[in-house]
């Protein structure tokens, strides 16, 4: 993950009404694709600025996925693992940035 990207999204943390209308993990998510897409038009030759194979393994382990194992896999991604644990759009928003600060602390992702 680039630094511009992790400061970004911390920006979006702090103001998520200016960048996505409200606090909500699906607009997230939504804008994380489309900056992904972006960065892929952009540098499809380079490193993308997100890893997100990182990122889903970092979040199932934490849920306890073993994405190796086939009887404790799951289809669910790490925006679907967060939203089924939380009551809203709202909590699941700012607990995957909760996730996201632990994994950048565990594994210093950003270059």
């Amino acid at each position: 993950m680039s630094l511009e990207l992790y400061n970004f999204l911390m920006k979006i943390k702090e103001m998520p009404g200016l960048y996505l209308g409200k606090s909500s993990l699906i607009y997230l998510k939504y804008f994380i694709n489309g900056y992904s897409f972006r960065d892929w038009e952009r540098n499809k030759d380079g490193e993308p600025f997100i890893n997100a194979k990182e990122f889903e393994k970092y979040v199932t382990d934490m849920y306890g996925y073993d994405l190796s194992d086939p009887f404790k896999m799951t289809t669910r991604d790490s925006f679907g693992l967060i939203a089924d644990d939380s009551v809203s759009d709202e909590e699941a928003f700012f607990k995957f940035f909760t996730i996201l600060e632990s994994y950048v602390k565990t594994t210093n992702p950003i270059c």
